[in-house]
């Protein structure tokens, strides 16, 4: 046992870059939605069930921008101006801005001989944005900002979005004395997505000349309800049947297990969210690439070499020309939309690894790492838990997560049980909460529960 602190703090080293979506009810020993996360747990419930407002939980996740960098202020603290430049000294070289949702519409759980069985129905959304800071530099300073063929101006996007609804069933059981292991499993209905596969527009400006030359290429999938029918002109449009929330079918799957090392040490790994979408219904393609036509296109690239002075006059003057010359540049920077074969995206897959000392039946320490496969990139989470819990009344957890750009993440869930509900109340970051705007992320899960009683008169077991 004397290896497991060196464990903790080699994994502590590890991952102590950043870390995000952490949720203090995972580890909160009376709470159920910490099945949410390790299904292999064993509840201490009979029998639960809930609806409506049981478990609302929304994560964001904000790399770079901040509000306070977004203004100039007054000298009474309130925003006067907006100021680009500004922000676009704050942004980092590579930036994303994550949101995660869910709301649980039911869910239920109850215990058999074996082990526990659950239910929930869920509304989820999961969306991540890659960016760069390019884009904000070429609007604040200028194409002369990026002069030369070694230095563009490299507008780049990434974006993975999914919203579907979930119906899973979960089961846990303890096969050995110290084993225990769990599973759910998700039948998938995809409400809306969107995904790029390429988002990119590079422009160079020659330093002698400032001759510019800008290449695109634009490719990204999308599906959803209400429809994304094409109308006349390429346009979207489409009227909500509820029939069309059925079209856009999905599986996933839950896998945990946790094992007892002995009375005071376990530990608990875990993989949410393994599983895909298929988009049947009304799936599209947007793709866009500089036009091959007119003057102005040359080597796959939209080349402009500058305006003479009679081009010049008679923009501003001439009104008929200045909207020709508009309508020409359109035809470059065209985005092609078509219907496209059903296709498959992924879930946001978590990966969780925790490890967890139990003092006695009322205080918990735990470490945690966690990774959060976004369809943007692997973002990696280290959480430091403590758990108390008093008279199968009270549940109280206090957390510490590295966040990108910030050490100072700390969580607290607070919860009690009064007869027959449960009610709680968590975050991971407390002083997001009092500056939303101005933190790298924001956690917020609640939730009301009917606990129902045994035939021996208890809910817990």
């Amino acid at each position: 046992m004397k290896k497991l602190p060196l464990l903790i703090w080699t994994l502590f080293a590890t991952f102590c870059l950043y870390g995000q979506d952490v949720n203090p009810v995972d580890f909160m020993k009376m709470n159920p939605y910490q099945l949410n996360s390790n299904p292999a747990t064993n509840l201490k419930y009979y029998s639960y069930a809930a609806l409506g407002t049981n478990n609302i939980c929304l994560n964001i996740h904000n790399s770079s921008l901040r509000y306070d960098n977004c203004f100039q202020f007054d000298a009474e603290g309130r925003p006067s101006v907006f100021d680009l430049n500004k922000l676009a000294a704050s942004l980092k070289e590579n930036n994303n801005l994550s949101v995660n949702a869910n709301v649980e519409i039911f869910g239920m759980g109850r215990r058999s001989r074996y082990g526990f069985i659950h239910y929930g129905h869920r509304v989820r959304v999961q969306s991540s944005i890659a960016y760069g800071d390019d884009l904000f530099e070429l609007a604040a300073y200028g194409n002369s900002a990026f002069q030369g063929d070694d230095n563009p101006a490299d507008i780049k996007l990434n974006v993975n979005l999914l919203a579907y609804q979930e119906f899973a069933v979960g089961y846990q059981i303890k096969p050995t004395e110290n084993l225990s292991v769990g599973a759910r499993l998700k039948f998938l209905l995809g409400t809306a997505q969107a995904n790029t596969d390429a988002f990119s527009i590079r422009l160079f400006t020659n330093p002698q000349t400032y001759a510019l030359r800008i290449y695109e290429d634009v490719a990204m999938r999308a599906a959803g309800v209400p429809s994304l029918g094409l109308g006349p002109n390429g346009t979207l449009g489409g009227r909500f049947n509820p029939g069309d929330l059925f079209h856009n079918p999905g599986f996933g799957v839950d896998l945990a297990a946790e094992y007892d090392l002995d009375e005071h040490y376990s530990v608990m790994a875990a993989v949410n969210d393994l599983g895909f979408i298929r988009w049947k219904f009304n799936s599209l393609s947007f793709t866009g690439a500089v036009s091959d036509e007119g003057q102005f296109y040359e080597s796959g690239s939209f080349f402009y070499d500058g305006l003479d002075v009679d081009q010049l006059q008679r923009l501003v003057s001439d009104g008929d020309y200045r909207e020709q010359f508009m309508d020409t540049l359109k035809q470059y920077f065209k985005i092609n939309s078509e219907f496209i074969q059903p296709y498959n995206t992924m879930l946001h897959t978590n990966i969780l690894l925790r490890g967890t000392y139990r003092l006695n039946d009322t205080h918990r320490f735990m470490a945690q790492l966690q990774g959060y496969c976004s369809g943007v990139g692997f973002r990696p989470a280290m959480t430091l838990a403590y758990n108390a819990t008093f008279m199968e009344m009270f549940d109280i957890c206090a957390s510490y997560s590295m966040m990108k750009g910030s050490l100072a993440n700390l969580g607290l869930g607070l919860a009690g049980n009064f007869g027959a509900f449960h009610i709680y109340f968590a975050t991971n970051n407390l002083i997001s909460a009092l500056r939303p705007l101005n933190s790298n992320g924001l956690n917020a899960e609640l939730g009301i529960v009917f606990n129902i009683r045994h035939a021996n008169n208890s809910y817990f077991e």
